[in-house]
């Protein structure tokens, strides 16, 4: 009897054993009856898994504790890819964990090059065993180490199409709180940054960056301006300063922050350009280039009187004065045996100066000297020209009336030398008196020589051929007038008109 039972727990237990050893139903990785059991009652082969669309539900591997080589991938029997968690130590049902990505050496073993996505931050470490949490670095949520020259640490955008279309890197900035829902920005704010920061022995140092800022409060929603700005660390600085900035409406200024609203390149320190330094600043105006010392900024004439305003800028001026001409007298009346030749006027005189201080000056161009009246009339001085209280010009004096004579002689007298300007301050660069204008002579009872009138320094005086006239350009004095045998009175005529020319420099 009991080697019958004994046989009896032999035949069991060996059914038992194969059971154990031999599995003859193997899970659906396309989805399982819940429950199921996994049961063996004989011998198999390792299930084959292939074309599996979807498993339904969700799957769960549970890896030993200690252990981040959760779930494997291997080739030909070699660990290829690993795809885990650290296994962090945690308490509570619903322990968090670091996910890791790893490669694996030739030798089978995890690569120390990784990506691991952190618990609880939304960070991507890439190369990097653990967040670096160094000066900015620690606001980073994507950060990538590499050694070497391009070894790691250099992402690269591309783009292969057939099209204009290209690769590129978006930096967004709303004042909504609230991730995907949209808030206007506001002047001034930040709108994104690039920075440049190597390590000055304990750890990132802020050496230099791009940033670009709401340029204007005028924003819709198609539109918001903006200003793109260049900063560098000077030695010894504790922050980079800004050295240029390209504004919204694309003026360029170089190393100041205050833009003047109308020149396109804007300059504040010294500027070389083709072996020529300047100084003070550059800027450019339709062609024309300013903050340049002693470069003529503008020219302002004058003809008639006014104000002088100085243009904006201008530092220096040179003024230029000069005050019209003397008029020639007129000639009286003839006989038959008589001849009558006037004088003619002087020109005005003239000064130009220079001023290294500019203000408003009141401008008063003077009268021409007027015509001698007909008859043995002496003709009109020319009225002062002045520029404020710092120049003031006396015009030409006018030429003697001629007077009938029968004999060779004097017939209109020549007018009297001209005063000098008068200066106040400033350097003189030229100041001289007008051209004094000749006198009218009797060659003989009926011929006479007329006097031409007195040059001044922009203008000539008129040479009388038959007959009275104003002479050329500016401050000149006028020509004689003649009169022939038998002839009533004539009259003489004008000098010329008097200017002031300002030329501003800056």
């Amino acid at each position: 009897m009991k080697k019958i039972f004994a046989a009896l727990l032999a035949l069991v237990a060996s059914v038992a054993f194969g059971a154990t050893l031999s599995p003859i139903t193997l899970l659906n990785p396309s989805g399982s009856t819940a429950g199921q059991a996994i049961v063996s009652n004989g011998t198999s082969s390792a299930p084959a898994w292939g074309a599996v669309s979807s498993i339904a539900g969700g799957a769960v591997i549970n890896g030993v504790a200690g252990s981040y080589r959760t779930l494997g991938f291997a080739t030909s029997g070699s660990l290829r890819w690993i795809v885990g968690e650290n296994a962090d130590t945690e308490s509570g049902g619903n322990a968090g964990s670091n996910f890791y990505l790893q490669s694996a050496t030739d030798a089978g073993a995890p690569s120390t090059v990784e990506m691991q996505f952190q618990r609880n931050s939304s960070v991507l470490l890439i190369g990097l065993t653990s967040r670096v949490t160094l000066g900015d670095l620690q606001y980073a949520n994507i950060q990538d180490a590499g050694a070497g020259s391009f070894a790691g640490g250099v992402p690269a955008f591309m783009q292969y199409s057939n099209d204009t279309s290209s690769s590129g890197i978006f930096i967004y900035k709303s004042r909504s709180a609230t991730k995907g829902v949209s808030a206007v920005v506001q002047n001034g704010d930040d709108i994104g940054e690039v920075d440049f920061e190597p390590d000055g022995g304990s750890g990132p140092v802020k050496a230099a960056f791009i940033n670009s800022v709401v340029d204007s409060a005028t924003i819709s929603t198609t539109s918001v301006p903006a200003r793109l700005v260049f900063w560098t660390m000077p030695v010894g600085g504790a922050f980079p300063l800004e050295r240029a900035r390209i504004t919204n409406s694309g003026r360029i200024l170089v190393n100041t922050t205050t833009d003047d609203g109308t020149d396109y390149l804007q300059v504040n320190g010294s500027v070389l350009t083709a072996g020529l330094t300047t100084s003070n600043g550059l800027s450019v105006t339709g062609g024309s280039i300013n903050g340049v010392p002693g470069r003529l900024l503008n020219v302002q004439v004058f003809s008639s009187s006014g104000t002088y305003t100085p243009t904006s800028g201008a530092t220096s001026i040179i003024v230029r004065v000069q005050a019209p001409g003397g008029g020639s007298g007129g000639a009286a009346s003839t006989t038959a045996s008589q001849v009558a030749v006037s004088g003619g006027g002087n020109g005005g005189s003239y000064a130009e100066v220079r001023y290294t201080s500019v203000s408003t000056q009141t401008v008063t161009i003077g009268a021409v000297g007027a015509a001698g009246a007909a008859g043995a009339n002496a003709g009109g001085t020319g009225g002062t020209t002045s520029f404020g209280s710092l120049v003031s010009c006396p015009g030409g004096n006018g030429g003697g009336g001629g007077a009938a004579v029968s004999a060779a002689g004097v017939s209109g007298s020549a007018p009297t030398p001209n005063l000098a300007c008068t200066i106040s301050g400033g350097t003189t660069i030229d100041a001289v008196t007008g051209g004094r204008g000749q006198g009218g002579y009797a060659l003989t009872g009926t011929t006479g020589f007329l006097g031409a009138g007195g040059n001044s320094a922009m203008g000539v005086g008129y040479v009388s051929a038959g007959g009275a006239q104003t002479g050329y350009g500016l401050g000149s004095g006028a020509g004689a007038q003649i009169n022939g045998i038998s002839a009533g009175n004539v009259a003489g005529a004008a000098g010329a008109a008097g200017e002031i020319i300002v030329y501003e420099y800056q």
